[in-house]
């Protein structure tokens, strides 16, 4: 947070390198991260960040403010009415991946209400 009180949300991105104060710190890339809605670079980004996780300060009390809704969700899949999902037997890859999946998405939302 700087001298004005507004909280500083910088854009991370793992193949750029990092600049400010701000920009050290391994809470507010963690949370600017958080707030990515491409899973495909919110994956990439939480790869650098763990990569680079020990060169970064840690400031337990800067009082960090999302820039935009938590967690940073993707646009909206299609849904389908539960007989046009396919079933998998738990025997297969593909269902324990389907299971894994669905225990994803609860865990997922389950962050918001904690």
């Amino acid at each position: 947070m700087g001298n004005s009180g507004k909280a500083i949300i910088l854009r991370m991105h793992p193949d750029l390198p990092c600049a400010g104060e701000q920009a050290l710190e391994l809470r507010s890339q963690a949370l600017t991260l958080l707030q990515e809605c491409d899973p495909l670079a919110k994956a990439s980004a939480a790869r650098a960040l763990l990569a680079r996780r020990d060169a970064l300060a840690l400031d337990t009390t800067a009082m960090l403010q999302p820039a935009g809704p938590l967690p940073g969700r993707p646009a909206r899949p299609l849904l389908l009415p539960a007989l046009r999902v396919p079933q998998r037997s738990m025997a297969s890859p593909e269902g324990r991946a389907s299971l894994l999946h669905a225990i994803a998405h609860i865990e997922f939302n389950a962050i918001k209400y904690v």
